[in-house]
């Protein structure tokens, strides 16, 4: 998941390279209201401007669930 790429229009395409997703979750996420549909940009089609991605991203950061392990793959000790 790139964190800045240089893109000035995000297709459907970019948005789920960028987010890591399916498709099919980009399309979920639309008709249930979850992100914003995308807009029309005439001569680059349909898609999402960077600042709206950048608030996508925002809120998918803190939907996706944390792993509960380490990189080396042991559970992580829970010190509170």
């Amino acid at each position: 998941m790139n964190n800045d790429p240089d893109i000035s229009f995000f297709t459907r395409e970019n948005l789920r390279d960028h987010l890591g997703v399916s498709m099919e979750t980009i399309k979920r996420w639309i008709k249930l209201g979850k992100i914003p549909p995308p807009v029309i940009n005439f001569g680059q089609g349909e898609g999402w401007h960077p600042e709206e991605v950048r608030k996508i991203r925002a809120w998918y950061m803190k939907t996706i669930p944390r792993a509960p392990y380490n990189h080396k793959g042991k559970r992580k000790e829970n010190n509170d």
